[in-house]
């Protein structure tokens, strides 16, 4: 079963590293950078909202590819707010996805998951 594996820290913490170390051992994994992608996006800085929006969504669709081609994939982002995060874990669910405000609504008082 291939698996999606996200690096999440602060800048300089070595996830670029940690994924780079990964896909050199293992057959066809893919090291997802969405910086990267976003850097490929044409007039990025008079918009970079929306750049990222677009980087991000590139990335989950080249995730989704790559996971049902039955190979591993690394994202190696930090991410501060949780929707692509959450994005990412229903797309390792096998594509399902809560949406963001039912999501919202299974958080208990201290922010655990309610399932």
């Amino acid at each position: 079963m291939p698996r999606l594996i996200l690096l999440n820290g602060p800048p300089a913490c070595g996830k670029s590293t940690l994924a780079g170390r990964y896909v050199d051992e293992h057959l066809l994994a893919l090291n997802l950078d969405v910086d990267r992608l976003r850097n490929l996006i044409g007039r990025r800085r008079d918009d970079p909202r929306a750049a990222g929006r677009l980087a991000r969504g590139v990335a989950l669709a080249a995730a989704r590819t790559h996971l049902a081609s039955g190979h591993d994939v690394v994202i190696p982002q930090f991410l501060g707010r949780t929707p692509f995060i959450e994005q990412l874990e229903g797309l390792a669910r096998g594509g399902r996805h809560v949406p963001r405000d039912r999501a919202a609504r299974q958080q208990g008082e201290h922010g655990e998951a309610l399932r």
